[in-house]
């Protein structure tokens, strides 16, 4: 019933929470994954590889490190006591909690960087300076080189580092476009 998950919702204490850093620890992990992807329609995992992901995650180099808490959603959850398909309320609690993660994610220069750098401008660059753009161009530069090397008989050399390339730029940028996207929808109950 609307009742019980309401109900079954507040007794949860939602919280939305997100950790956010300058340097992603596995961006090398998930660039070689989408570009595989990207080339050969499906990447397989290794045995353990997702172990050694998580490990590296914890312990890689991230750079600066913030933790936000967002609003619990208690209050909220009154506005799906008018909404009557399960599967909808649902949606709504979700959509919810996207919002408010997308809207305090810090955001670094490492992302105003890399969607300057993506498209062609310099939109965010009040948010970074020269040297930080020359020091996150360096990264990538260096991020490409591992990747080129580590799969250099598998993927055509040419257009590999342009594609390993923008695939870490989006990875990086799509912090900012999803804050920019969040900033468009009301919160709960509005």
């Amino acid at each position: 019933s609307r009742e019980s998950i309401t109900d079954s919702l507040k007794e949860l204490n939602i919280i939305p929470t997100v950790v956010s850093y300058e340097y992603d620890p596995c961006d090398l992990f998930k660039a070689n994954e989408l570009l595989m992807k990207a080339e050969f329609g499906e990447y397989n995992k290794q045995k353990g590889e997702d172990y050694r992901s998580a490990i590296k995650g914890l312990t890689g180099h991230k750079g600066r490190v913030n933790i936000a808490l967002g609003e619990l959603l208690n209050e909220q959850l009154r506005a799906l006591e008018n909404v009557e398909q399960r599967n909808d309320q649902i949606k709504m609690v979700s959509a919810e909690v996207d919002r408010q993660m997308h809207a305090m994610y810090k955001l670094w220069p490492t992302n105003y960087i890399a969607y300057d750098l993506l498209n062609g401008g310099n939109t965010y660059s009040e948010f970074y300076n020269r040297i930080q753009r020359i020091t996150f161009s360096n990264y990538l530069r260096g991020r490409v080189i591992k990747l080129m090397v580590s799969r250099r008989k598998i993927l055509k050399a040419d257009s590999f580092s342009k594609q390993a390339r923008e695939v870490l730029l989006r990875m990086y940028a799509n912090p900012v476009m999803n804050k920019l996207e969040a900033e468009k929808i009301p919160p709960l109950g509005e």
